[in-house]
């Protein structure tokens, strides 16, 4: 057997057979996953929709807004097991999507863009059901910390206007940053699944109590005085779904 295959058949051989122990205290792990999240943004939708309806009572057929409710999200978390049945955790989330709408024609070219964003850092506690198969832990827990929401709202076009005697471009350039921090709740419910020696896989169903109303920011319009707040409520609040991995050590 050549020697970097003999290596990787002796790491798999060890960690096969090493023992998981992830039911005893003392012990640490580290763990990373993805998934999506459905989040009750209904009115930041809806003044979307407003938004291109204007547009379109003007004579501008731009095409619809996405909807930002829903998207995709990364966690990193460790925990530390005080207990048999008790871990102490601390996790970081983050997720950003946008969406886009654009008309152009000779005169006039006009894009929509919208975004939302979060970053959370929470500590919490998750408690370990007994009674499950050996191979698997499952656990139902809570989480407290801050929530960092920001915002973007963007409308840039050009358009063409012709005078007598010659051809003027006027820019249309509207900008709108949003920002906030709030004290957030998280509810957990999942499993952890042994792969192989200590890595596990991670399933995991949350909710985030996460409204968080109106957002100050610095916004430029089109027209009229620069405003310092957000005109619509936000609410980041709803279901994470999520598969990763993880280790103990």
């Amino acid at each position: 057997m050549k020697r970097p295959a003999y290596i990787f058949f002796l790491f798999i051989v060890t960690c096969w057979s090493s023992t998981p122990l992830r039911a005893q205290e003392g012990q640490w792990s580290f763990s990373v996953s993805g998934g999506w999240v459905y989040m009750s943004l209904s009115q930041v939708d809806a003044n979307h929709q407003r938004v291109v309806e204007s547009w379109r009572n003007d004579g501008i057929p731009i095409e619809d807004l996405g909807s930002l409710k829903s998207g995709l999200f990364l966690n990193a978390r460790g925990a530390y097991r005080i207990e048999r049945d008790l871990a102490l955790t601390a996790s970081v989330a983050y997720s950003e999507g946008d969406v886009r709408a654009y008309y152009e024609d000779y005169d006039l070219t006009v894009e929509l863009t919208r975004s939302v964003g979060f970053t959370d850092a929470m500590v919490g506690i998750e408690y370990y059901v007994p009674f499950v198969p050996l191979d698997a832990e499952a656990y139902i827990g809570a989480e407290m910390g801050m929530m960092f929401a920001r915002a973007h709202a963007t409308t840039f076009g050009t358009e063409r206007k012709m005078t007598d005697t010659t051809e003027m471009e006027v820019v249309l350039d509207s900008r709108g940053k949003y920002r906030k921090s709030k004290l957030v709740l998280n509810v957990t419910a999942g499993a952890d699944v042994n792969v192989l020696g200590p890595l596990f896989a991670r399933l995991e169903a949350k909710y985030k109590f996460g409204k968080i109303g109106l957002m100050p920011g610095d916004i430029q319009r089109l027209a009229g005085p620069p405003l310092d707040e957000s005109t619509v409520e936000f609410d980041f609040s709803g279901l994470f779904l999520s598969v990763g991995i993880g280790i103990v050590f």
